[in-house]
């Protein structure tokens, strides 16, 4: 019997690179793999929207906490992801785009899509610029607190009041929470601070109402400052003391951010019983300026509860009777040299003193004239901070200035009206800083 061989196994059909593999949405749309319009329409158009929405409802969630480090983290994760995502959307639909034409789409859609995507490029280049960049200090800063923020915390000689001084800064709360443990006993708190950080400040304000303090104030207190005296179960001035207001603002803050804040700072001083025509009143204030309400005023409105005519019941203790002394207030100060003659660039300051307050007297060579004025007052607003006030051209300016290492520098200036010429030590006029004088005796 003769037996044909048997007919040889089929080989196996080799296998076709060209094939697509199935692979993860992401990577797909990263290598522009899906069609254009998908790449377009459904994860830049829709994706964007949705994103949007859900970055809103984060960061009016995160405006109403009160602890900055939780704050800080999910800020940074919306940071990068406002880096990472749209790079992501741009990359996939320029690469779509290129072989939009290949797969029988139109060339006009491809071409206009990559035009689409270098301007959305150009637009989140200017948004970490503008917006995420700045931001990013104040985060290291919730997450690590503010030494460098000058103030300070102390018991006052009476041993039932306690002192603030200077700027609110992260981390502020935790130290005197730390000091009203150590001592119980303390039922006022002394605030005199031209403002500082919105978050911590509300913070502040809890802690004070959790403890059912009394606030106090006899010098300054504005801006960030008034959130936390407003925390006080009775909150008392002088008849002397300068409480100013102004809309918050934050380091690289939306429109949508600012008004979230004044939202919530309304709330605030809502459930607090301010009367609401004096909230509008304070939140209408451009963060430029400052609004100084008469002590009748905050009276009527319930800001504040009890007026003392007297500053001496308040203020014992709080500093020394001689601050401007002691702090090397008086003498002559020189902008750039104190050994060339003065001169625009080289303004000299000599400060006097005399019975009630002292003189200033400003020279420039000429140009603008020499200036001379009484000084009406001086207080001590803070560790190394002093607040004096000035007859200008028959009204009075106040400054509150920092004198530390031989330096006098300017940290606010700003007039009876509430007119900001120098903020957080900034003109107003032109964005630069106030600079600084040195000490020449």
């Amino acid at each position: 019997m003769h037996l044909e061989p048997a007919p040889p196994l089929a080989a196996a059909p080799a296998p076709d690179d060209t094939a697509p593999r199935r692979r993860n949405y992401v990577i797909r749309h990263w290598r522009g793999e899906l069609s254009l319009p998908v790449a377009y329409w459904v994860n830049v158009a829709l994706f964007g929207v949705a994103a949007a929405l859900l970055a809103a409802a984060a960061q009016s969630t995160l405006l109403e906490l009160r602890d900055p480090r939780p704050v800080a983290a999910v800020g940074l994760v919306l940071i990068l992801a406002g880096v990472t995502v749209p790079v992501w959307q741009i990359v996939g639909v320029w690469r779509s785009a290129g072989r939009h034409k290949a797969r029988g789409g139109s060339g006009f859609w491809a071409g206009a899509a990559r035009v689409l995507m270098v301007i959305n490029g150009l637009g989140v280049v200017v948004a970490v610029l503008r917006d995420g960049a700045p931001q990013l200090p104040v985060f290291y800063a919730m997450i690590m607190g503010e030494p460098g923020a000058k103030h300070e915390v102390s018991l006052m000689d009476n041993g039932s009041d306690a002192l603030f001084s200077g700027v609110i800064g992260f981390g502020l709360t935790a130290e005197i929470e730390a000091l009203l443990d150590a001592h119980p006993e303390v039922k006022v708190l002394h605030l005199s601070s031209r403002g500082g950080r919105i978050m911590e400040a509300r913070r502040l304000h809890d802690a004070i109402r959790r403890r059912g303090l009394t606030t106090v104030s006899a010098t300054l207190c504005a801006s960030a400052c008034t959130i936390a005296f407003l925390g006080g179960k009775e909150r008392v001035i002088t008849s002397e003391a300068k409480i100013g207001f102004h809309r918050g603002m934050i380091a690289g803050g939306t429109v949508a951010e600012l008004s979230l804040i004044e939202s919530a700072d309304k709330r605030m001083m809502a459930q607090d019983g301010v009367d609401r025509a004096f909230i509008e009143r304070a939140s209408a204030t451009p963060n430029s300026e400052a609004w100084y309400p008469s002590a009748d005023e905050m009276l009527r409105a319930h800001f504040v509860t009890r007026v003392i005519r007297s500053a001496a019941p308040v203020a014992a203790g709080a500093a020394e009777p001689d601050a401007a002394g002691r702090l090397g207030f008086f003498g002559r100060w020189a902008a750039a040299d104190c050994r060339a003659p003065a001169s625009r660039a080289n303004a000299i300051i000599t400060l006097t003193r005399d019975g009630k307050g002292g003189h200033y007297h400003s020279s420039y060579g000429g140009n603008p004239p020499d200036f001379d004025a009484p000084i009406l007052e001086i207080r001590q607003s803070g560790e190394h901070e002093l607040t004096y006030s000035l007859t200008v051209h028959g009204g009075t300016t106040y400054l509150v200035v920092m004198l530390s290492a031989g330096q006098m520098h300017t940290l606010q200036s700003y007039n009876a009206s509430g007119q900001l010429m120098i903020n957080d030590g900034i003109v107003t006029g032109n964005g630069k800083p106030s600079g600084s004088f040195q000490k020449c005796d």
